[in-house]
This record gives C-alpha cells, structure tokens and sequence, in this order.
C-alpha cells in the first residue's frame, strides 16, 4: 500500500513540475522517469522543487542526474548521448540529491540563485571523457562529499 502511495506521489509530482518548468515528461522507465526541458535552468528549477517535495513524508528516495546532450527519438525508443550521460549521473546521486554534467553548469554557472559544489570528475560508462559532477547545494537538497 505504501509503495503505490510513494509511486503516486513521485508521479504526480514529476508530471506537475515538469509542467511548470516547461517541459515534458517522455518516457517512465521502471521507478524512473526521462524529462526534457527547454533550458538547463528550467530542468534544475523542476529538479530541486520535486526532490523537496519528496523530502515530505511519505519521503521518496529519489536521485535525479541531469545532462544536456543529443537526444534521438525513434518510434518508441530514446536514445543519445544525452540520455546516457543523465543517467550514468543518476547512478552516481544519493537520495535527496540533484547531480548535474559539467555541460550543464556551464549553462548555469551564473545563475545567483542555483548553487553548486564541484564533486570531482569521475569516469562513467561508455563514455570516453571523465566527466565532472556537480551536486546542487541549494537548501533541502543532499549534498554528499566531494570525491566519495
């Protein structure tokens, strides 16, 4: 019973969020879900709002990557390097956490009011480049040591 609870309120807020930062929800995939935005501002700004709303009881143990890259649609499938690269992200967060490409802190770097710690560059899968992680710091968000 809790666990639909739990689902249902990540996907309510995920499909509400994604609305109201002007994007679109494309494709649920197990407990997770693909989003895409207009800007990397507005995929941060849903980012941050969802994580702290799952952060309410009944907490959600959500980790949210996020990249900005080539995305292909084709039929039913989604693929690039834009997708591999948030998801690689993904595994790398913690619960409470939103851990975005050096790409997309390039994009918001001077964006008062998102804030950012350098975790390090870490080497992801099948990507050939080591890539540098940052973790969101603004206040409600998991914040995890550099370099873990």
């Amino acid at each position: 019973m809790l666990a639909a609870i739990i689902r249902e309120k990540f996907k309510n807020t995920a499909e509400q969020e994604t609305q109201n930062h002007d994007g679109k929800v494309v494709q649920y995939s197990g407990d997770g879900v693909l989003c895409v935005f207009k800007s990397s501002v507005e995929a941060i700004n849903a980012a941050v709002s969802i994580q702290i709303q799952m952060q309410q009881e009944p907490k959600v143990p959500l980790r949210i990557g996020i990249n900005t890259g080539d995305i292909i649609f084709e039929e039913n499938n989604i693929y690039g390097d834009g997708v591999n690269i948030a998801s690689r992200i993904e595994s790398f967060a913690v619960a409470g956490s939103v851990f975005i490409s050096g790409r997309v802190h390039d994009d918001i770097k001077n964006q008062n009011d998102i804030q950012t710690v350098s975790l390090g560059r870490f080497k992801l899968k099948n990507v050939a480049i080591p890539v540098e992680l940052f973790a969101i710091s603004n206040g409600g968000l998991i914040v995890p040591p550099p370099n873990r």
